[in-house]
Order: C-alpha cells, then sequence, then structure tokens
C-alpha cells in the first residue's frame, strides 16, 4: 500500500488499512500524517473499525500511537461502549488504562 500525497487519501489509505488489518500499512500511514482519529463512511473511528473487524495489533498501533479513546462514532458510541456491548473486559481494560472517559454518554451497541 503506497501513500498517498494528500492527507485525504492517506486518511482513506489508512480507513483501509485498519479495517483488512494491515498493521505495517497503519503505522506507515500514520507516520506519513494520516488522520489517527479519521472515520470510515459509516462514521466509525478507526479504533472502533479495526476492534469490530478483530484486528488486534492494529488496534495496539492505534492505542500506542495515540488515538483518541473518547471520540465518538456518528451514532455517539464510543470505543469503550463498543468493547462493552461485546463485553470484552480486556479491550475495555485497555481503553480505560488508555484514559476512556466512563462518564461519556451514548449508547453501547453490540457489534
Amino acid at each position: 500500500m503506497g501513500c498517498s500525497a494528500s492527507i485525504e487519501n492517506r486518511n482513506i489509505d489508512l480507513i483501509v488499512a485498519c479495517t483488512i488489518g494491515n498493521v505495517e500499512g497503519v503505522k506507515a500511514l500514520l507516520a506519513a500524517g494520516a488522520d489517527i482519529n479519521a472515520k470510515t463512511g459509516d462514521g466509525d473511528t478507526v479504533l472502533v473499525a479495526a476492534y469490530s473487524e478483530g484486528h488486534e495489533e492494529v488496534v495496539k498501533a492505534l492505542l500506542a500511537a495515540g488515538a483518541d479513546v473518547n471520540a465518538k462514532c456518528k451514532d455517539g458510541s464510543t470505543a469503550l461502549m463498543a468493547a462493552c456491548g461485546k463485553g470484552d473486559g480486556e479491550f475495555a481494560m485497555a481503553l480505560l488504562a488508555a484514559g476512556a472517559n466512563v462518564n461519556i454518554k451514548g449508547e453501547v451497541r453490540a457489534r
């Protein structure tokens, strides 16, 4: 996956890399200036998109690079709400350790 010249293209490439689990592509695109909090066409953050697709290494890379764990998806949910909706205590604890706010209001959604 090559890095595109424009920020918009890098963000699109990042969304694709996150949803297909290309951790090296994610790291390269972030280094090239892609928005770590970009949103998919469905309005999910790339962190939530990677988590929803089961790409644990991509999730770890995004967290290590400083993804906003409190960023809201289009429907108002956060990554912590996605973890709770799946009953995923391990991911929820990782998000809390990264600063997730338990007081953000929104809908918990099962994914």
